[in-house]
């Protein structure tokens, strides 16, 4: 056996194993800082899209899927992570229709910038605005991020993966009913009724 191949075999394994752990990652973040969350039915929330571990990140676009019998999605906001005048949008971007956001931006080919960003913690892409529609267990009401395609300030491809989040929407309390004023002061009459006979029996 060659004594050179063993050691470049580690080396191989080695390499792997740090371009996975340096690999995008795109999350969704509830307002709680997690990716489980439960709200009440008729209630809003944010949910703030984030990457990490990325360098040199010259565009970003992905898809968000979520069920929208329970949830409605009313309108979404820009992270502008490259920068507002660096920003170039897609004609139409963002786009949702029915349980579907696709969202995309990338640096504008009229940028000073001269390299991509390089993202080395939670960074916000976009923010998109929910509105709690339907009950649902978190198990089986899910924002999930897919087809995420990254590119780095050259245009070549950054490999990246996702992770989803679970909404628990659950029925709001039931509002307690005021007792009226009359009811107290009825009340207390009766205690008062009460009283003056049981002074008049012992009399």
């Amino acid at each position: 056996m060659n004594k050179y191949l063993l050691p470049r075999f580690i080396a191989l394994l080695v390499c792997c194993f740090l371009s996975d752990a340096q690999a995008a990652l795109l999350t969704t973040e509830m307002p709680n800082g997690l990716a489980t969350y439960t709200t009440a039915l008729d209630s809003m929330f944010d949910a703030k899209i984030m990457i990490n571990s990325v360098p040199d990140l010259g565009s970003i676009d992905f898809t968000l899927t979520y069920d929208n019998s329970k949830l409605n999605a009313l309108s979404i906001d820009s992270g502008f992570i490259f920068g507002a005048d660096n920003t170039a949008t897609p004609p139409g971007m963002p786009v949702w229709t029915g349980g579907t956001i696709h969202f995309a931006e990338a640096i504008d080919a009229t940028s000073p910038l001269t390299a991509g960003i390089n993202v080395t913690a939670p960074t916000l892409v976009a923010t998109i605005h929910f509105k709690a529609m339907g009950i649902a267990a978190g198990v089986n009401n899910v924002i999930n991020p897919t087809g995420l395609i990254l590119s780095d300030f050259d245009g070549n491809s950054v490999g990246g993966s996702f992770q989803q989040a679970f909404v628990t929407v659950t029925q709001p309390p039931a509002a307690s009913v005021p007792v009226p004023a009359t009811i107290w002061l009825f009340g207390l009459g009766l205690a008062g009724l009460g009283f003056f006979g049981k002074r008049r029996k012992t009399s």
